[in-house]
């Protein structure tokens, strides 16, 4: 898991790899947010371009800050993915 604070900065200095697993994370949470509020991410650009900085703005459409943004993205990526039943008696 890369950090979604750290994948504001952009995807420069990731390995292929890395890069790939940032820009399927990045595309979850849009997924994450659009299916919370439809709408929520043009809403959210049209708060940007009139100045409004993007953590309030992404608290404004959303109701989440980064962090809590985060925690639900996880929460559903896991939901989608049960556990190895094999990697406790690894």
């Amino acid at each position: 898991w890369i950090p979604l604070a750290s994948l504001v900065q952009g995807f420069g200095g990731l390995t292929n790899e890395r890069s790939n697993i940032a820009y399927l994370e990045s595309r979850a949470a849009v997924d994450l947010i659009e299916a919370q509020a439809p709408g929520a991410i043009a809403r959210w650009l049209a708060h940007c371009a009139d100045g409004m900085p993007w953590e309030k703005a992404l608290e404004s459409v959303t109701g989440w800050d980064l962090a809590q943004l985060e925690r639900e993205l996880i929460l559903e990526v896991r939901s989608r993915f049960p556990e190895d039943p094999l990697a406790a008696s690894r």
